[in-house]
């Protein structure tokens, strides 16, 4: 029995940590030229498989001002960052 409950949170926590903070997000989407950025929900299935859970962003292009919206990807340690665009 506590072997289960051990698994059962330690798969928690690996699953936590495989999604981008908060934080993390916003500084990556920061790079982009982008603003009036909105991070949303999880994006499970979006990002390869090398990468962390991603988030759905959207925001006003600088360039266009057109809106612009997709999921951010970054690497596990959120030192690189790719976006997947909706459109």
């Amino acid at each position: 029995m506590l072997f289960k409950s051990t698994l059962v949170i330690a798969c928690g926590a690996l699953l936590l940590s495989a999604c981008i903070s908060r934080d993390g997000a916003q500084a990556a989407m920061n790079r982009y030229p982008m603003h009036d950025v909105k991070l949303g929900g999880p994006a499970p299935g979006v990002c390869q498989w090398n990468e962390k859970t991603g988030v759905h962003y959207s925001g006003i292009d600088d360039a266009t001002g057109k809106p612009v919206s997709g999921v951010l990807c970054t690497n596990v340690y959120e030192s690189n960052s790719t976006i997947h665009s909706d459109r």
